[in-house]
């Protein structure tokens, strides 16, 4: 399989559910929290991913543990591609405008392309 590390028979994605308990709260909506919302998106990606037969590795286990950046980081060590889920607070609630950002050059390149090109067609993102 093209962009895997040596040794790996399919890719091995690491999902991080951005934030942790209730942070980020919408100024418009009182109800919506970034990191409860991004917590349900990462398990969601998580049993969709496995569909396609690729490995997947969370950053944690529970909601409600703070883990900084690099610690993060360390969690995606070996993995093909770490995928950190964040959503922004807009200033409507009608705001929808999802994007993907990934690298275009290196190890993972292609498979982040793939794979943002796939959310792209999904959910409509803007390049």
């Amino acid at each position: 399989m093209r962009n895997v590390k040596p040794g790996h028979t399919r890719p091995i994605v690491c999902i991080d559910a951005g934030h942790y308990g209730k942070y980020n709260r919408s100024p418009v909506v009182p109800d919506y929290y970034e990191s409860e919302m991004n917590w349900k998106l990462h398990l969601m990606l998580e049993e969709e991913l496995e569909k396609y037969g690729i490995q997947v590795r969370l950053t944690r286990a529970d909601q409600k543990r703070d883990l900084g950046l690099k610690d993060r980081g360390r969690a995606s060590k070996g993995c093909d591609l770490l995928l950190s889920i964040h959503s922004n607070s807009a200033k409507r609630e009608s705001a929808d405008y999802p994007v993907v950002y990934y690298p275009i050059s290196g190890a993972a390149a292609d498979l982040a392309k793939t794979l943002a090109a796939l959310i792209k067609n999904t959910m409509g993102t803007v390049e």
